[in-house]
């Protein structure tokens, strides 16, 4: 009697269960699930928003891999996200280790680094293009006060100057998330451990090294994926900034998607085309996102 009325109880705690899942699931089909078979079907038409789709079957998949546009804004990201994240993670550790030690005024300074995260990337966008636009800019203007330069310095019609801004603004509103991640996670480290490392005359690299850094180990993990993975879908700082220029040198991939859905010249737009780039481009994240899990994982094995 008891296991049949512990079966009964166990039966009605999953019935409920599985009614208090149905919003969720339903909003989760509506609003993620639909959109995302709606545009894989797209990818296999041409459309342009108004007629009616006509299938072309893998011909847009076929155009992608011979675009060297694509290939360019492709390249353009990576070399976006490696530079950002190879400054951004550490950057964010060493703060985080800093003010991890109970400073005077540390929790000021948590807050000051971490507001930039909570600011809209097209609003930063806009704030730092009138910064940095070569007439009336802020940043030309105190340069040319302290007389570091003659003339006004075009940080975002320059190409190397571009890219490099746009990784730097990049930086300087995400590293505060990941600051207060690291922070987080020294929270959990034992202090004994560097009482223990004092003790034997162990400097403050070494104790970053062989205690800080692997005691991290899961946390520098998903501060890495989750870095990567939005970093390789940024946008709207570059769409905001450059919109890709100039000549290009500033396209990342999901610029490049934007201007076949909302073309800006004469032409029509090209749903299905930029709807196989977006496929595309969900499969290169996904790609990147498992790799650097099995590498990471296959590191961890190791050590």
């Amino acid at each position: 009697m008891i296991q049949k009325a512990d079966s009964g109880w166990r039966r009605k705690e999953n019935t409920i269960a599985y009614w208090m899942m149905t919003p969720g699931l339903i909003l989760y089909a509506t609003l993620v699930l639909l959109p995302m078979l709606w545009v894989i079907y797209i990818s296999f038409t041409a459309y342009d928003g108004v007629s009616k789709p006509k299938f072309v079957g893998l011909e847009n998949y076929f155009y992608a891999f011979k675009d060297s546009y694509w290939w360019t804004s492709v390249m353009n990201t990576f070399i976006f996200a490696f530079f950002k994240v190879l400054i951004e993670a550490p950057l964010a550790l060493i703060l985080a280790v800093i003010l991890n030690r109970r400073l005077k005024g540390a929790a000021w300074f948590r807050t000051i680094f971490f507001m930039p995260h909570l600011m809209s990337l097209a609003v930063m966008g806009v704030i730092f293009y009138f910064l940095l636009r070569p007439f009336e800019g802020v940043v030309n203007g105190i340069l040319q006060m302290l007389r570091l330069i003659d003339t006004p310095v075009d940080f975002l019609g320059n190409p190397v100057l571009a890219m490099s801004s746009i990784i730097l603004i990049g930086i300087w509103g995400g590293f505060g998330i990941n600051m207060v991640y690291f922070l987080a996670g020294l929270q959990t480290i034992p202090q004994e451990l560097y009482e223990s490392a004092e003790m034997d005359g162990a400097t403050e690299t070494q104790k970053m090294i062989n205690i800080t850094i692997p005691m991290l180990g899961p946390v520098f993990k998903i501060v890495i994926m989750l870095m990567i993975v939005f970093t390789l879908k940024t946008f709207d700082i570059v769409k905001v900034l450059t919109d890709g220029g100039p000549y290009g040198k500033t396209e990342i991939m999901f610029t490049y998607i934007f201007h076949y859905f909302f073309n800006d010249s004469s032409a029509s737009p090209q749903h299905g085309y930029g709807s196989a780039l977006g496929v595309l481009a969900a499969v290169i994240i996904g790609i990147v996102s498992i790799f650097y899990l099995k590498v990471s994982k296959n590191t961890k094995s190791a050590v």
